[in-house]
């Protein structure tokens, strides 16, 4: 069993200031954000929502705009359409279903168009203060990486963390994972050397075990 609570103590020394780095004031403006977040870097998304939400910040707002007036404001986010297609529907079902609030809770939260359980965790946790454990691409490749977890999908992720890491500490360890995940334990070119957990980590060791193993394999056959 891996010493979680040691590993989240290194990954908050490491990022002390770990949280949500999308901007927002409200539960709706979080909502819109992480929607626009998909495929888009966190700092692209605020770039638009500076703009974008000091002319529209309600449901009310973005239910009376077509789809191609909110994708002309998020032209830059990439895949425009179709989450412009998705911010007009959840907020047209905001307006009519929650008069223009977002709901507090997961099973309301997914049954809006483009809500899935990722996007329902950010708003949960860090808009309404509820422990969850929202797991993105980050989350999901560095727990996996590190072996807290040995999971297939995100779903599958979220249930296997929720059950190894302490319930007061999940919203943050979320932060804590993506942190890592942007900054460290990158997918292409991680940088395990400088890892505080790297002692803790199956990629690491499997890495060094490999190069033992290649290191050997060449002795034995200058030895021969």
């Amino acid at each position: 069993m891996k010493k979680i609570n040691e590993i989240l103590d290194s990954l908050e020394k490491l990022y002390p200031d770990a949280k949500c780095e999308l901007n927002y004031t409200t539960p709706f403006e979080l909502l819109i954000a992480t929607i626009l977040s998909a495929q888009c870097t966190d700092v692209r998304v605020n770039k638009v929502t500076a703009e974008l939400f000091k002319k529209y910040n309600t449901a009310h707002q973005f239910a009376r705009l077509t789809e191609e007036e909110i994708g002309e404001e998020i032209k830059t986010c990439g895949l425009y359409r179709s989450k412009a297609k998705k911010i007009r529907e959840t907020s047209e079902k905001l307006s009519t279903l929650y008069n223009g609030e977002v709901p507090d809770k997961l099973e309301e939260l997914i049954e809006l168009p483009g809500v899935g359980r990722k996007t329902a965790g950010v708003v949960l946790s860090n808009a309404y203060k509820q422990p969850f454990i929202a797991v993105d691409t980050h989350v999901f490749r560095v727990s996996n990486r590190i072996g807290i977890v040995d999971t297939k999908t995100p779903e599958k992720t979220e249930f296997a963390l929720m059950e190894v890491i302490p319930k007061e500490r999940w919203s943050h360890s979320h932060h804590l994972l993506i942190f890592h995940g942007r900054r460290m334990c990158k997918a292409r070119k991680p940088e395990c050397d400088q890892c505080p957990i790297k002692n803790d980590c199956n990629y690491y060791q499997e890495g060094k075990e490999s190069k033992k193993g290649s290191l050997s394999n060449n002795v034995d056959e200058v030895n021969i």
